[in-house]
């Protein structure tokens, strides 16, 4: 039981407490109640849903079923909290499109761009009451998750270069090897650096110049897989607690 309530954390909350924070940075902390318990339901279906669509040979069925149940439950809550506005309700319609699609289309398209896009479309709208204001700031803060999002991914695919390959996942790393992905990890997470200090989004600033050393290091050592983890630490602990200090 404890094994199942560990695997469910790591599905569903984890990645939603990473987006949760993210938005929080995006929204300076002060985002919109409806809009976070939306944006972290989406977020807790859409990887449930895919963990559930892989179909993992060590997973037990009654791991499946409890699973199921959780993506469905959050799918529902989800779907009545979209209705709250129509603005809303269209960017969960395209979000719930790419989610449905995620498994097939990620033999096709770059999965580090699928997920990259989802949760920087994610973050930098639904948590807000209104649709967000087109200023040079809010834009900033898009480009800045999106740097970030695409420095967390490409790192935590490195240690998985061969795995992925053999299994015709396409991504930066399968493609072009764990050096190259190393160094787009720096470059996104310096390009994230200078957008967040020119747009004052310090807290996103901060996270992604966290990710510059540990894309160094993993591409030094692709082998050193508990770096990757601390990606995932740094874009969870980082940008809400920070928004809320500086």
């Amino acid at each position: 039981m404890n094994h199942m309530a560990k695997d469910l954390f790591l599905t569903l909350g984890w990645p939603a407490l990473a987006v949760m924070s993210l938005a929080m940075a995006v929204g300076r902390g002060d985002p919109d109640p409806i809009g976070i318990a939306l944006l972290a339901l989406s977020t807790a279906a859409a990887y449930g849903l895919d963990r559930w669509v892989d179909h993992r040979p060590n997973e037990s069925a009654s791991f499946r079923k409890l699973l199921l149940i959780c993506v469905l439950i959050c799918v529902a809550l989800g779907g009545l909290l979209a209705l709250s506005s129509w603005w809303r309700f269209r960017i969960c319609v395209v979000l719930g499109l790419i989610s449905a699609a995620y498994v097939p289309l990620k033999r096709y398209i770059p999965k580090n761009v699928l997920t990259s896009v989802s949760w920087t479309l994610g973050a930098c709208t639904l948590p807000f009451a209104n649709a967000p204001r087109q200023e040079t700031a809010y834009w900033g803060s898009v480009f800045c998750v999106f740097c970030i999002m695409v420095a967390n991914t490409v790192l935590c695919d490195i240690p998985d270069v061969e795995e992925d390959r053999k299994h015709g996942v396409r991504g930066i790393t399968p493609r072009f090897g764990a050096k190259a992905g190393a160094a787009l990890v720096v470059l996104a997470s310096v390009l994230g650096l200078i957008s967040g200090v020119f747009t004052q989004h310090l807290a996103l600033a901060i996270t992604s110049a966290s990710l510059g050393p540990l894309g160094f290091l993993l591409g030094q050592n692709p082998t050193r897989i508990t770096l990757r983890k601390y990606g995932d630490l740094a874009v969870t602990l980082l940008p809400g607690p920070l928004s809320l200090l500086l």
